[in-house]
């Protein structure tokens, strides 16, 4: 949401899935000059981006803009544009039945002091897990690469993994 003035109450909810009240938390990014009133959050602490009064919304980030990507599960290539897709076409990465997996990530234009996140959101239940990652390898100094490494509780059957930076 992009906007002057963020005014009201009440809950601002974001939630996926198939059906709304079962569905995995989704992501909230509040753009504003100022907030007026008292909102509550569903998933809560969105990522809020105050603006100047005046200042253009930064819409799309810079092509040198921070970012991050998930390199492999379970040491299989995740695609670099994933269909997001809970059956249907099939899935974007295939693991075997385990209790962990491990996730390798890539950060560009991050700094070492970020926190990635990474999100395991099941299909069949909102019972979603978040880990925080560790960093692994500086990769390049400019662009500034790292690689970053979490193992994660996994569920059988299709599930959605999500990979934030909270830069410090």
């Amino acid at each position: 949401m992009v906007t002057d003035t963020l005014v009201g109450g009440g809950v601002f909810d974001v939630r996926g899935g198939e059906y709304w009240n079962s569905g995995s938390p989704g992501r909230i990014r509040i753009e504003r000059v100022s907030t007026d009133g008292n909102l509550a959050f569903n998933p809560l602490n969105p990522s809020v981006v105050p603006l100047q009064a005046g200042a253009t919304a930064q819409v799309w980030l810079p092509t040198n803009g921070p970012s991050v990507r998930i390199v492999s599960i379970g040491g299989v290539a995740a695609p670099a544009d994933p269909r997001a897709n809970f059956g249907g076409a099939g899935a974007d990465v295939s693991l075997p039945q385990t209790d962990t997996v491990p996730v390798l990530l890539e950060t560009t234009n991050v700094e070492d002091a970020a926190t990635v996140k990474v999100r395991f959101m099941p299909r069949a239940n909102a019972q979603l897990v978040e880990r925080s990652a560790t960093l692994q390898q500086v990769v390049s100094a400019s662009p500034r690469v790292i690689r970053w490494t979490v193992d994660l509780p996994t569920t059988g059957g299709y599930a959605a993994i999500q990979a934030r930076v909270i830069r410090p």
